[in-house]
């Protein structure tokens, strides 16, 4: 079984949450040509007369270290559960490389074969943690990302909400822009997710072709055009609290009259 070849797959997985998370960290810790890199020296650790001890160290110790800045820039207590696991092997790592040659040569397979699987766990464990507990609607607000990481989530085809959704281009209020420009706050995307994920029944009314999403006391109003009315079904608008007359205007038209570019 080739245990490197699936735990560079698992980080070409993980490589998908780059985009939002915008951490330089998180990107050099799963850059496919150095990780294979990092493994096939691995693979030779048993072997210390085809590699300098001194240089094989280092590379792991600034492994290491990119991953301890990637965990203390993104503050989440899940990943911080898996680094502990893999900050485990990466030690044990390099406690071996620090022997004496002729104890490195005594490493055996199986050693190396439990360090790749326990690599391998902690790389699986992160990209479950990321589609199960923070990158979902529900969790991802309270996960510790930042309004721009929220607002790219929100945008993105791969992984986020984006994947599903068509996106007005025109006009002051079009989401794309907004989100863009990452005009909410906190509680305002997590209203804004709600309501494009799992908007509750009561929230959801019709009017003049419109789909309007909100409630009273909401913080944002969000329309879209139905399909009745465009192409495909497309999120038109989302308005903060401040903005309400500027909702009724644009709700009290016909959406059929109203272009919805995307």
């Amino acid at each position: 079984m080739d245990f490197k070849k699936k735990i560079i797959e698992e980080a070409k997985q993980l490589s998908k949450y780059s985009k939002i998370l915008n951490i330089k960290e998180f990107n050099v810790v799963l850059e496919e040509t150095s990780l294979n890199y990092l493994l096939d020296e691995l693979l030779k650790i048993n072997m210390p007369n085809i590699y300098n001890q001194e240089s094989m160290i280092n590379l792991w110790e600034n492994y290491k270290a990119q991953w301890i800045n990637f965990v203390i820039k993104f503050d989440n207590v899940l990943v911080k559960s898996v680094w502990n696991d893999l900050q485990l092997v990466i030690d044990q790592i390099i406690i071996l490389l620090n022997e004496p040659a002729d104890r490195r040569e005594m490493i055996n397979w199986k050693k190396i074969k439990n360090i790749l699987l326990e690599i391998l766990s902690a790389f699986k464990q992160l990209r479950k943690f990321f589609v199960n507990n923070i990158f979902t609607p529900e969790n991802i607000v309270d996960s510790g990302l930042s309004v721009n990481q929220i607002c790219d989530f929100i945008l993105d085809k791969s992984i986020g909400v984006g994947a599903q959704k068509v996106w007005n281009v025109q006009g002051a209020f079009n989401p794309l822009k907004r989100l863009k420009n990452y005009d909410f706050n906190i509680e305002e995307l997590r209203v804004i997710i709600r309501y494009l994920t799992k908007p509750p029944k009561n929230e959801i009314r019709t009017a003049n072709d419109w789909i309007d999403l909100g409630a009273k006391k909401s913080p944002v109003r969000i329309i879209l055009k139905s399909k009745k009315t465009c192409s495909e079904s497309c999120v038109y608008a989302i308005f903060k609290v401040s903005e309400h007359r500027n909702y009724e205007r644009i709700l009290a038209n016909n959406a059929g009259t109203i272009p919805c570019n995307h």
